[in-house]
């Protein structure tokens, strides 16, 4: 089995133990990590266009983040951002909703800019 088809599996089988079903989660899940997708998976996407498989995979993260914060309390960290794209920014600021919801906690780690008020002295 090829690293993206293990991958793959990998993801498709953590899904259904967390949601009990993967098929429309598991191969949006898969895209956010740019890995190939085949099959079933390859065909529920091959077509959609770019703003709705965008909304798709923005749906799937937030699903699936859910579902873990509903069994226990859950914490992510996300490193980095002052690297992070505008597409990766609109996603964060959606998942924040579900802190409101859920057991969620959501860590972002930045380096400001200079500009930036959060440098300056109080």
């Amino acid at each position: 089995m090829s690293a993206p088809d293990w991958w793959n599996e990998k993801i498709r089988t953590r899904v259904t133990e967390v949601l009990g079903d993967s098929s429309d989660v598991a191969p949006y899940l898969a895209m956010l990590f740019d890995l190939d997708l085949s099959g079933d998976d390859l065909d529920l996407v091959r077509f959609v266009e770019p703003p709705v498989l965008r909304r798709r995979v923005f749906d799937a993260v937030a699903t699936y983040l859910a579902a873990l914060a509903a069994q226990r309390p859950l914490a992510v960290v996300l490193e980095d951002l002052h690297w992070a794209d505008a597409t990766s920014v609109e996603l964060l600021e959606e998942l924040m909703d579900l802190t409101e919801s859920s057991m969620l906690l959501l860590l972002a780690v930045f380096r400001p800019r200079r500009e930036d008020a959060s440098r300056r002295a109080p």
